[in-house]
């Protein structure tokens, strides 16, 4: 079994968690996940909250771009965004269900609350609202550009006030039609 990332075989087992076993690359500092081993763990983890100290400090991701293969079958791994304020990827297979987790990948992931959530990450509606923050941040940087900061910081504060007004509809329907004599 070798490491997606270096190649070199994955030293036996390490311990990711009490009970979570994980093979380690000893140069990158990677974990291969078994999907087995995940799921018998994560069984045992109901009704545990997970305990994220607020304000700790981030972790230094040390996330890897290239194509990955898996450990286990050989196959191309998929690789989807985190999100959540979290600036990487994570690697699955999509056949044998094994993680690969870069180095303080796992680390992130706990310290954000997100570990017990490892294959949520990888469904079609966690990834369309990565996609849909993206696209609002993109908006936002864009008209934030456009009306420098002071007049943007209006915006927000009208679109606010329109948002929380009682009559939200009349206001937008007056703003549209108005719109058309002037």
């Amino acid at each position: 079994m070798n490491c997606p990332v270096c190649k070199i075989p994955l030293k036996n087992t390490d311990q990711l968690e009490p009970q979570l076993t994980a093979r380690i690359c000893t140069q990158c500092n990677g974990h291969w996940v078994n999907s087995y081993q995940y799921w018998k763990w994560r069984d045992k983890q109901k009704g545990v909250i997970p305990d994220t100290p607020p304000g700790e400090k981030s972790i230094d991701v040390q996330d890897t771009n290239n194509a990955k293969i898996c450990p286990e079958c050989n196959r191309i791994l998929f690789s989807n965004k985190v999100g959540h304020g979290l600036k990487f990827s994570l690697d699955r297979c999509p056949f044998c269900g094994g993680l690969w987790f870069d180095n303080n990948e796992w680390e992130a992931l706990k310290q954000a609350g997100l570990h017990l959530d490892a294959y949520t990450i990888f469904t079609k509606v966690w990834q369309q609202e990565i996609k849909r923050q993206e696209l609002k941040e993109d908006y936002e940087r864009s008209y934030a550009q456009r009306f420098r900061e002071e007049g943007y910081k209006e915006i927000k504060r009208i679109r606010n006030w329109i948002q929380n007004n009682p009559k939200k509809e009349d206001l937008i329907v007056y703003e549209l039609l108005i719109r058309d004599f002037t």
